[in-house]
């Protein structure tokens, strides 16, 4: 069941959606998630395959394996950066963790940092977007 969230104040919104977690996501809360199928046909979540690649939605919870997992696939969310960088950014996944970095050439852009990252870990707001970087 997907909702589109307003929050009128601010003027943002955001597209939820929700998905079966494929494998323990409990320590990836703001984490980018990949889409995957399931046996019984419906689409899971899991971790994303590496630098670069395009990933579905960041995790808005920490479900356990088989649990449902709450995700924002458009408008603003945080996301758990890998290292520091500025704001205003392109940002990609940075590998299997889910955590932002900086897109390179060819990588997957998923989001633009709204804020910059003071450290590893840190969660930052990002706009979500969705291209390949040139």
């Amino acid at each position: 069941i997907m909702t589109i969230l307003v929050d009128r104040t601010k003027k943002e919104f955001n597209l939820n959606d929700s998905a079966i977690a494929s494998c323990d996501l409990s320590n990836m809360q703001f984490c980018a998630v990949a889409s995957g199928g399931g046996a019984t046909g419906s689409m899971t979540v899991g971790k994303p395959t590496g630098q670069g690649a395009i990933a579905y939605a960041i995790l808005q919870n920490a479900p356990a394996s088989g649990a449902i997992a709450e995700l924002c696939v458009e408008g603003f969310t945080e996301w758990r950066a890998h290292t520091t960088f500025n704001a205003g950014i392109e940002l990609t996944v940075h590998d299997t963790n889910g955590r932002c970095n900086t897109a390179a050439s060819g990588d997957y852009v998923m989001a633009i940092a709204r804020e910059a990252s003071q450290s590893a870990g840190h969660a930052i707001s990002v706009h979500l977007c969705g291209y390949y970087k040139p």
